[in-house]
């Protein structure tokens, strides 16, 4: 039966009154309705990560055939039970009526003698014929109807396959890349990853994904400050008194983040901390703009645009200089300072200094022909130089001569901050616009200096538990790295990291952009959890683990140890990283990629000056297949206008996979309703693909086609896996094996998730932060601090 939304809000009322009244069970009152609830996993837009639930309509059979409303899970540490608007619509955005369906193709593609698509006798290829639209004249909807026929998915697979096999036959490996998401799950991106770092004559390192554009500077100044990237904390840090502690944060300094409209929930979760206790708990909002996060603010620091380093610096040198009093010597290796702010201990433990001594700007122009032509690049490396006190590459004979040279580090250091005195930078910092000051016995904003303003955040900021957190007001400009590095810095100095209530914090956008991208090392330079493809050792040790199962695969199918060890040996990583994301999409408007596979973003509109690549990819050359652009998608967009295969996907809560937010929490995704029309998951066309590409020797044997589950495992696999993939059976079981995988990876790194099987993430909606070694299942200290949600602070110190 159909359920109207008057009589779900009408059932819904009744449950809550129930509640109220202490009925436990208040789904019974659904029964009349055909009404279920069903854990759904992580919500799919921002990287918050809000775990949700599913009220579903089902049949007779328990069958559901509608989700009728989204709501948030009482139980999820992260957000409570609430949810912000897109969450609670987001169901809404799945039953868009235009989907794609199935398999399309561009209609010119389609050989009229046969009716399937070709590569050779298309009218696209013998006439030169494109429908594609770069400049975008039609609605997307629109051309996906009119210019797209479905094919069988048997058809496009081959298609595809064939186009692959072709132009690595004719051009080489490079001339095959792949763009993909944080939005996409960690198993479907991992797929991808493994063969194009090491998938046999596809191993080119030629993948990137939108996290590039949005998150470089975070991941950098991570990797820069930590050698580890992603945040190191957790949202206890802002409202969950530690044990041993008994105190969260009660200092938050806010700069390049509106939170109360981007990340809606831990803001919320802020504003309660602060409304509890309004006079203990300081909130500084350093924006240049007045936003709807400065309604909880009690300093407005309105810095000018591109000023937020200097900002930073300015409340580092009170902070060191004047509150700590801190003098220097810098040929002495010495540095004495009242150490009240200044954490002395922590400072000696962990930190070292990189003096950057002569940094430069320069430009760089690259000729690429085609329809990009030249480009120019910034760069701040050429003729850099930079020491590190102390240095891990020097021999040191004594511990004294550790401290001396991290003391004259500190001290260059102190005398970099000099400059930044805020009697003699706040001018320059503010530029004639007035810092306020939140006075709560008048309930009133009031001007206040510029240099009182600085010495008032540096004050709190060196005084409380303070948590830092930014997004990408600091990280998409040319200094952004810098800045993530100095915000890490301010934490680090006053040994305010690492500690409950204590966290230097970017926020991500995409959902996945940590667990799917950053940390599995989907990026052209990187390999899972923290290695990357310069070096021969992290090379060797990944192409182990993926060699090793592929043999464990291939030899219970029987096949020779002589053709085993053939096979394997294929599975070598490229010893130079890929092509980023610019430089990928230039190469492919100077027709150097010909086949581009593209999933769950959309560059047609997204890329910074996205014109050239739009005409690229709409290109069309008689006599010849390429361009070729393969786009999984869910929706029609601009990048559909431009592609020449649409391969519809499943979405959300129609297929299972892992995402990870920004508090390194992975959660399991659930299969609620099947799949929208024909459409496939993600992970499953990626794998048939590269599949049929071990069937034509391009991607060695069994790289791919060991996470099948055994009874689709035979010669009809394909039509078998067409048939099944639909069903949670086949979702449940395909992306289990790729997980067991990833589990393999991150052992013995800073991630070490070993003990995250899926039937643990399954039996708790919320799931479980990282690190989350198998340990966990066996010892009962580190086992109690992560199902209390406590900051993994003593599994950090383990891994």
């Amino acid at each position: 039966m159909k359920l109207s939304r008057r009589d779900f809000l009408r059932a819904s009322a009744i449950t809550a009154a129930a509640a109220a009244a202490g009925i436990t069970k208040p789904e019974m009152l659904f029964a009349s309705v055909g009404i279920k609830s069903f854990p759904a996993g992580q919500c799919r837009y921002c990287a918050v990560g809000c775990t949700m639930i599913a009220d579903c309509e089902v049949d007779a059979t328990g069958k559901v055939t509608r989700v009728v409303a989204i709501k948030g899970d009482l139980k999820s540490p992260v957000n409570r039970g609430v949810l912000c608007t897109k969450g609670f619509y987001l169901h809404k955005a799945l039953m868009y009526k235009d989907r794609p369906k199935g398999a399309y193709v561009r209609k010119e593609w389609i050989d009229p003698k046969t009716g399937k698509p070709s590569l050779t006798t298309s009218p696209r290829v013998l006439e030169g014929r494109t429908t594609k639209d770069p400049k975008g004249l039609k609605p997307s909807e629109v051309d996906f109807k009119d210019n797209f026929v479905m094919v069988s998915w048997e058809d496009a697979i081959n298609f595809v396959a064939h186009a692959v096999e072709k132009t690595v036959q004719e051009n080489g490996k490079h001339s095959v890349a792949y763009y993909g998401s944080g939005q996409l799950g960690s198993e479907e991106t991992h797929i991808m990853n493994k063969v194009l770092k090491a998938g046999g004559m596809l191993a080119n390192n030629a993948i990137e994904g939108q996290p590039r554009t949005c998150m470089a500077s975070a991941v950098v100044g991570y990797l820069y400050t930590f050698g580890k990237d992603e945040p190191y904390g957790s949202y206890d840090d802002i409202d969950v008194p530690d044990p041993d502690f008994k105190r969260h944060a009660d200092t938050f300094f806010i700069i390049g983040n509106n939170t109360a409209e981007a990340h809606p929930i831990p803001f919320g979760r802020i504003a309660a901390v602060k409304s509890k206790n309004p006079d203990k708990i300081k909130v500084i909002m350093a924006d240049p703009r007045k936003t709807r996060s400065g309604t909880i603010a009690d300093l407005w620091l309105p810095f000018a645009t591109g000023r937020d380093l200097a900002l930073i610096n300015s409340i580092a040198y009170v902070i060191t200089h004047e509150l700590d009093g801190a003098k220097y010597d810098i040929e002495k290796g010495t540095v004495d300072a009242k150490w009240k702010y200044l954490d002395k201990k922590f400072i000696e433990r962990h930190a070292n200094f990189g003096i950057h001594e002569d940094v430069k700007k320069t430009w760089l122009l690259t000729e690429y022909g085609g329809l990009r032509g030249a480009a120019y690049d910034t760069s701040h490396s050429l003729g850099l130089v930079r020491k590190v006190y102390p240095d891990l590459k020097k021999k040191y004979t004594s511990d004294a001569e550790i401290m001396k040279d991290l003391y004259k580090g500190f001290a260059i250091f102190l005398k970099f901050l000099s400059d930044y005195n805020p009697d003699k930078i706040s001018d320059l910092i503010f530029e004639g616009e007035s810092p306020l000051v939140y006075d709560r016995v008048t309930r009133t904003w009031k001007k206040i200096s510029g240099p009182e303003a600085i010495r008032t955040a540096a004050k709190w900021y060196a005084e409380g538990y303070t948590t830092s957190i930014w997004c990408m007001g600091v990280n998409q400009k040319v200094q952004g790295t810098w800045t993530n590095a100095s915000l890490h810095m301010l934490n680090l100095i006053t040994g305010k990291t690492v500690k409950p209530g204590r966290h230097s914090f970017s926020f991500t956008g995409q959902p996945n952009a940590c667990g799917g991208i950053r940390a599995p090392g989907a990026l052209c330079h990187a390999l899972p959890y923290g290695r990357v493809v310069a070096n021969p050792l992290h090379r060797a040790a990944v192409e182990k683990i993926w060699g090793d199962r592929a043999a464990s695969y291939l030899k219970k199918r029987a096949v020779s140890q002589t053709e085993i060890t053939a096979e394997t040996a294929k599975i070598k990583i490229h010893d130079k990283p890929g092509p980023h994301t610019q430089e990928m999409f230039r190469r492919l408007a100077a027709g150097q990629i010909k086949v581009q596979f593209i999933s769950c973003v959309n560059p047609g509109q997204s890329l910074a000056y996205s014109w050239p690549y739009r005409q690229a990819m709409g290109a069309a050359k008689k006599g010849q297949a390429w361009p070729l652009t393969v786009t999984l998608e869910a929706f029609p967009t601009s990048t559909t206008m431009v592609s020449d295969v649409v391969l519809g996907a499943s979405s959300w809560f129609e297929k299972e996979f892992i995402f990870g937010n920004l508090e390194r929490r992975y959660q399991v995704i659930k299969q609620v309703i099947e799949p929208y029309g024909n459409t496939m998951a993600d992970h499953t066309i990626f794998a048939m693909i590269m599949r049929r590409l071990e069937e034509k020797g391009l991607v060695p044997k069994g790289h791919i086609s060991q996470f099948w589950p055994e009874k689709y495992d035979g010669k009809d696999w394909m039509k078998t896996t067409i048939d099944a993939a639909k069903t949670k059976e086949w979702n449940r079981e395909f992306s289990s094996n790729i997980w067991e995988e990833m589990m393999a990876l991150s052992g013995g790194t800073g991630y070490n998730f070993t003990g995250m099987n899926r039937k643990v993430l399954l039996d708790r909606n919320h799931g479980f932060r990282i690190p989350f070694p198998v340990d966990v299942h066996t010892d009962t200290t580190l086992k109690a601090s992560v199902t209390s949600h406590i900051i993994l602070t003593k599994i950090l110190t383990l891994y």
